[in-house]
């Protein structure tokens, strides 16, 4: 892993294109900044926006509040009666939306070396199909060959209700990830 990718400092160049690559007007924050207000003002915001990123590399921290949000529920159907019928959805500020961004593009500069070529969720270029696609190969080959097979199959729909920050800080250190990265993103 090319840790000094993930670490070094934040470039204005990089921070500029993390917010043009945000829709302008997609969705206002709690703030009520969208990104299209950002991209106009940047001459104006740019020395403060690259203050509060060169901060948080600094000192490994977000102002307080930063990350706060908002939930908002917006209803899957037209008359909603249970909490299943409704899907929730985060407002965060305009900062911290930015720091992400940034992040998740350093991210994605080093992740081919730390996941494996059989990954197919959350990689760009892959579709959802594929796993479906690979296990139905997998399952015809093996009845060709006559060979036994068990299937394991889980359910997805709330593994994100939760997360064991301690487990996913273990095995972004096993993985050789720095120390520096791992605090951020336990500070995000």
């Amino acid at each position: 892993l090319e840790s000094s990718s993930l670490t070094k400092p934040f470039t204005e160049a990089e921070v500029k294109s993390a917010v043009w690559d945000c829709d302008s007007y997609k969705s206002p924050c709690p703030d009520g900044i969208n990104f299209g207000f950002i991209k106009d003002f940047w001459a104006e915001l740019r020395d403060d926006v690259m203050r509060f990123i060169s901060d948080f590399h600094r000192n490994n921290k977000l102002t307080k509040g930063i990350n706060s949000t908002f939930i908002a529920l917006i209803p899957k159907i037209d008359i909603p009666q249970r909490l299943n019928d409704f899907r929730p959805i985060s407002l965060v500020g305009s900062l911290y939306k930015i720091l992400a961004k940034v992040l998740g593009n350093r991210l994605r500069l080093v992740i081919g070396t730390v996941i494996s070529k059989s990954q197919i969720a959350f990689v760009k270029d892959s579709q959802i199909l594929d796993g479906i696609l690979i296990a139905n190969e997998v399952v015809d080959e093996t009845r060709k060959s006559k060979k036994e097979l068990m299937l394991f199959k889980v359910d997805f729909e709330k593994v994100y209700d939760s997360v064991d920050w301690g487990c996913v800080d273990d095995v972004m250190g096993r993985m050789s990830f720095p120390t520096l990265w791992r605090k951020w993103i336990k500070e995000c």
